[in-house]
């Protein structure tokens, strides 16, 4: 029976985080809205570059390829994220904000750990 590391189940649960994200940025016209609302420079090409790149980078991460390479445009998707969406909800309490930030930070984690633990 075929045994699944942990760093390559980390990796793939990644990828599947990354790909949904990046696959529902591209066909939900919503994720546009959301990103013109946020007051962002070209809002509509920006929420499809980073789209784009989530796909890519879950693709490397399945196919086990250019994972730590992967890993640093992720990485600064993931800080923007915090910083743009999460670190406004401190306003409202920590509490608030570490419920609403949970899966951000844990991308942010698994992506420096795959960044650092990765062998490439």
């Amino acid at each position: 029976m075929y045994r699944l590391s942990p760093l390559k189940m980390m990796s793939y649960v990644t990828a599947f985080v990354f790909l949904t994200s990046g696959i529902m940025k591209l066909i939900n016209e919503d994720f546009g809205q959301h990103f013109i609302h946020m007051g962002l420079p070209y809002p509509l090409i920006m929420v499809k570059v980073i789209a784009v790149i989530e796909v890519i980078g879950a693709i490397c991460f399945l196919a086990q390829k250019w994972v730590k390479l992967a890993s640093i445009p992720l990485i600064f998707i993931m800080f923007g994220a915090i910083f743009l969406t999460k670190i406004p909800i401190l306003e409202t309490g920590f509490m608030s904000f570490l419920f609403e930030a949970r899966l951000d930070l844990i991308m942010l984690a698994l992506l420096w750990f795959l960044y650092n633990r990765y062998p490439q």
